[in-house]
């Protein structure tokens, strides 16, 4: 007989993308020491210009940019940005000023310039969206922003409710080679030092129902890491059901 536990969300991500096609995702970045690549496209991030800017701890990265003040890690999106798009990332800025930054080095683009609000294409950073949050996780929070058209930037928080700017130009992307950058601005400045557990890009704009969704689960982008228990037939083996809606969840045998 074999037990199969799933770990809980919290515990998550490992390194696949959910089985079932994922409507418009074009990247999903999943941060481990020695295989931080996408895990959509396969391709390899580029890390930090020093070593020693780059921490690693359970499922997150922490880059201190700022403090070695070298250039930031980089991650290649697999579409030129020029139409709909939607970020999801979870982060916290530890100190600095930029934590990352997405679209054209001419600074016309979305910024997270702390850890509880958003930037939107001012080189002046004078768009901001502030979401109020819902219950945050490992002290990091988990964004999910979408721009379908001018006017229509709309942020999500810990799965509080969606914060809209209504005034703000669609950002200018670095065609033809969109880039995200973690722990500066687009032209490398204003660095920061960051923690970042994902990041994950569509091709798509997002409705407020799927915001909330990913902003308060963004697990649900990776495949089930599943813990695989032999259990002898004479073996004298007890299994605690009570523990188990708190630990895991048991999903075959």
């Amino acid at each position: 007989m074999t037990i199969i536990v799933r770990r809980p969300w919290t515990q998550q991500p490992q390194g696949a993308v959910r089985g079932a096609a994922i409507r418009g995702l074009r990247n999903l970045w999943h941060f481990v020491q020695g295989n931080t690549r996408c895990l959509v496209t396969g391709a390899n991030w580029t890390p930090p210009g020093i070593a020693s800017a780059i921490g690693w701890g359970p499922g997150y990265v922490d880059l201190s940019i700022s403090s070695w003040d070298t250039s930031p890690a980089t991650l290649p999106i697999a579409f030129d940005a020029i139409g709909p798009i939607s970020v999801l990332i979870g982060y916290r800025r530890l100190g600095g000023t930029v934590a990352w930054s997405l679209m054209n080095p001419n600074l016309d683009g979305w910024y997270g310039l702390n850890t509880d609000q958003v930037s939107t294409n001012n080189a002046d950073f004078s768009g901001v969206v502030t979401p109020t949050s819902g219950p945050v996780v490992d002290a990091v929070n988990f964004i999910a922003m979408t721009m379908s058209a001018a006017n229509d930037f709309r942020v999500s928080m810990n799965g509080g409710p969606v914060a809209l700017d209504s005034a703000c130009a669609f950002p200018t992307p670095s065609s033809p080679n969109s880039t995200l950058r973690l722990g500066s601005d687009k032209l490398g400045e204003n660095k920061a030092d960051v923690r970042v557990k994902y990041v994950a890009v569509f091709d798509r704009a997002m409705s407020n129902v799927e915001l909330l969704r990913y902003s308060a689960n963004p697990w649900q982008l990776f495949a089930p890491r599943r813990i695989i228990i032999p259990v002898g037939a004479a073996a004298a083996t007890t299994f605690a059901p009570s523990w188990a809606r708190h630990n895991s969840r048991v999903i075959g045998g």
